[in-house]
């Protein structure tokens, strides 16, 4: 029986952190690395001639965090799933999903730490 093998892009900023996917992704034979960037632009000028199956980004790039990026992956690698992380807690992750106008709904809004969020996109 074959193993799919799933592509993969990695966006981070971080090279002890994108160090680590990579050879984590190495010891798999599931993922094969298909490309890296270090920033949201470079890494859409590459994803519009490759068609990974798994993108894999930080969320804060360049000490900015940028929700609209994740919508432009999703656009020009449709069928990719994307996978975000992030060294933000949960309330400055909470606050900047606020800021930036995607918290649709939150339960117990005075502790915002408990936010569990939804993204508009």
């Amino acid at each position: 029986m074959s193993t799919k093998v799933y592509s993969v892009y990695l966006i981070d900023d971080h090279p002890i952190v994108a160090a680590g996917l990579r050879l984590g992704m190495g010891l798999t034979e599931e993922f094969r690395l298909i490309g890296t960037s270090v920033t949201h632009h470079a890494a859409l000028e590459a994803l519009e001639t490759l068609s990974p199956d798994v993108i894999i980004t930080d969320l804060v790039i360049d000490g900015e965090v940028d929700l609209d990026f994740i919508g432009h992956y999703r656009k020009a690698a449709a069928n990719a799933r994307v996978v975000v992380f992030s060294s933000l807690s949960r309330e400055a992750y909470g606050e900047a999903c606020f800021a930036a106008g995607r918290i649709v709904s939150c339960r117990n809004p005075p502790r915002r730490t408990n936010w569990p969020m939804r993204s508009r996109r």
